[in-house]
Formats: structure tokens, C-alpha cells, sequence
């Protein structure tokens, strides 16, 4: 690759160029200066090609920096799908001051709604890891100097994360073997929402949720909130929009998985999804965000009208349902009347489930 530099930068600039860093013996001064001047005339390469520069393996600044002008031709749709990774990149960065934090910073205040919001989000969650602490701490305490108005919003998002993890404190905490108990469920729901009264007032001020930042909410609604029957009892809360006639916002509130891993995941379902779609072929995906507000702490967002298929096979066969061949069938026709309308259901869980098969098996996922 050394050897074919030129060539390389002339005839295969975009696949070439990490290979080719690869390649550099970087002790040695006359091949580091050499690599660096053609880095000065080597041509852009696409966004998602440049972010493979950022990882620890690239470790000069001059090359970093390069990666991140090619970055500048993201749109802000764009870059939120790689937000998490760029904000997992500083983490690689030789100085707290780099090329990468000043353009997340930039892109963050320049769209405090659609970038800042998810930027101080990730970077928040990376709080509590002592060797980050310092050069994430700096660039929260710059966001925040800066973003004006968008602080007031931030700081009930962050008093609003912390009653709830108050909340879910005192549920999980219960003796696990009453769990047993006849309307335990019944009895730990009511709790629940006793504990979530103070935010059921109106709140000083409209505010987003870390999951989605385009929807202002006011309260927590009463008497639909619940917890799930899982180990960690994440708490199912629905939020009131400030907009009349909009159904309410449920959201998932879960303590006690690393959620920046989902966070990834989804983060790259989204850039593949788009990916297809550029070229004609919609998979028929309905993607969701999950945000992580701290460690092993986030939300989930919730899709709405859907069905577990666990739910789905034991309301159509009772117990024995998942050993049927019969009860998603008989599901879809029941809510699919016309030929038409199953034909569409039919081909959009086919082509959904290749999707997420195809992805899934590209990515190593095998617990999802």
C-alpha cells in the first residue's frame, strides 16, 4: 500500500486511505511527513468512510482533523444518526481540546433542538466514568455556557431523571418474594403512581424528553403508568403533550442495563436503514430511539400500536400458542379484513424480518 500511495490517492481515494495509514510507520519522521503532505491533497471522502479515521487506531491530529472536514457536509438528520459514535470518539482524542469537540460543539449550538439536546445527553452519560470526567465535564460546562435558553429545558429533563430514578429506587426495592402474592402486580402499579403524583402537576415549564426532543410535554398523566414484569422493573410512563388533541407519550424508564450498547445498535440500524432506502429498498423497519441519561440508566422509546408476538400467540392459542403454527396468521387476517390490507401485512413483517435478520447477523447480534 505504502508503494502505491499516489496511485491510491488518485484511482482509490474513498477505501484506500485507511488501509494506507494503516501501513505508515509513524516513528518514522520522513514517512510521517510524506503521509501527512498527501493528506493535505488527498480528495474528501464520504461522511460514513471518514468515521473509520476517528477510531483509536488513527491517533495523529492531522489525520483526525481531516476525518472531521469531511464530516462538514453532514446534514443535521445526518449527523444525529452518528452522534453517539463521534461523542464515543473523543474518548481516542490525545488532548481535551481537539478538532472532533469543537465541531460536535459547533453543530451542537448551531441546533440546540435536533444536536445539542442528544450531544449533552451522551456526553452526560459518560459522566461517571473517572477517567472521562475532566474532558466531558468541559465540554458539558461549555454546552451549557452557551446555549441560553436550552439549559432552562435541560435542567427538568435532569431533575425529572432524578425523581424518577427515586422512584424506581423504592419499587425495586421491595422483597422479591412478594412478588408471589395475589395483586401484588395491582398493589405495585398503585404504589407507582402515589410516588409519580408530584410530577403529574403542570411543570413550570414545557419541556422534551431525552428520547424525543421534538415533542414538548407538561406532566406525567395519571393512571396510566405501570411497571413491566422484568427482573429490573423498568416503569412504562406516559407523558401529557402540550399540544390539545395529541395522545399521550409513553415512554420506557429502565435502570440497570448499559443502554449505550442499544444505543449503538439502533444508531446503526438507522444508518443502514436509510442506506437501503437511498437505493430504492424499504425494509419496512420501525426504528425507535433509546437515550441513556447516566450509567446503566436511559429511555426507550415506545412504538406505538404494537404487539409482542409472545402476547399475540397466547391471546390467539392460550399457552400453547408458541408451538402453533396458526396464531399470527389468524392475528393479522383478524385485523387485516380486505385481501389488500393482508397482502400489505403479510409483505411488510416479511420484509422487516429480512431486514432485521440481515442486520442483526452483520452486526453479531445475538440477544436481541
Amino acid at each position: 500500500f505504502w508503494s502505491a500511495r499516489s496511485w491510491l490517492r488518485r484511482n482509490r481515494p474513498s477505501n484506500s486511505l485507511p488501509l494506507l495509514l494503516s501501513s505508515v510507520n509513524w516513528l518514522e519522521e520522513a514517512e510521517r511527513t510524506t503521509v501527512l503532505q498527501l493528506l493535505e491533497t488527498w480528495p474528501a471522502l464520504k461522511p460514513l468512510d471518514a468515521l473509520a479515521l476517528l477510531s483509536g487506531e488513527y491517533a495523529d491530529t492531522s489525520v483526525r482533523a481531516f476525518a472531521v472536514r469531511c464530516l462538514a457536509s453532514l446534514s443535521d438528520d445526518q449527523l444525529v444518526d452518528c452522534l453517539l459514535h463521534l461523542v464515543q470518539a473523543l474518548k481516542a482524542e490525545l488532548y481535551h481540546y481537539s478538532v472532533l469537540a469543537e465541531f460536535l460543539l459547533i453543530r451542537a449550538l448551531r441546533s440546540k433542538l435536533e444536536i445539542g439536546h442528544y450531544f449533552f445527553w451522551y456526553v452526560q452519560s459518560e459522566m461517571n466514568v473517572p477517567e472521562l470526567r475532566i474532558r466531558f465535564g468541559l465540554m458539558l460546562s461549555a454546552y451549557l455556557w452557551a446555549c441560553g435558553s436550552h439549559k432552562t429545558e435541560l435542567a427538568i429533563q435532569i431533575a425529572t431523571v432524578k425523581q424518577l430514578q427515586d422512584i424506581h429506587q423504592k419499587i425495586i426495592s421491595k422483597p422479591v418474594e412478594k412478588e408471589k402474592e395475589s395483586g401484588w402486580q395491582g398493589m405495585l402499579t398503585a404504589e407507582l403512581e402515589s410516588l409519580l403524583d408530584p410530577l403529574t402537576k403542570p411543570w413550570p415549564s414545557p419541556s422534551s424528553l431525552p428520547p424525543n426532543s421534538a415533542v414538548l410535554v407538561s406532566s406525567v398523566a395519571s393512571g396510566k403508568n405501570r411497571c413491566l414484569k422484568s427482573a429490573q422493573k423498568p416503569i412504562w410512563i406516559e407523558f401529557i403533550p402540550i399540544e390539545d388533541g395529541e395522545q399521550t407519550v409513553p415512554v420506557l424508564f429502565k435502570v440497570g442495563d448499559d443502554l449505550r450498547q442499544d444505543t449503538l445498535t439502533l444508531h446503526a440500524f438507522h444508518i443502514m436503514d436509510k442506506l437501503w432506502k437511498a437505493e430504492g429498498l424499504d425494509m419496512r423497519l420501525s426504528l425507535y430511539r433509546v437515550v441513556p441519561t447516566g450509567p446503566s440508566v436511559g429511555f426507550i422509546e415506545v412504538v406505538p400500536n404494537t404487539r409482542t408476538l409472545g402476547k399475540i400467540q397466547k391471546d390467539e392459542e392460550g399457552v400453547t400458542g408458541a408451538l402453533r403454527k396458526t396464531p399470527l396468521l389468524n392475528w393479522i387476517e383478524k385485523n387485516n379484513p380486505t385481501s389488500a390490507e393482508k397482502d400489505m401485512a403479510i409483505r411488510n413483517l416479511v420484509m422487516s424480518c429480512a431486514g432485521y435478520c440481515v442486520f442483526t447477523f452483520l452486526m453479531g447480534v445475538g440477544d436481541q
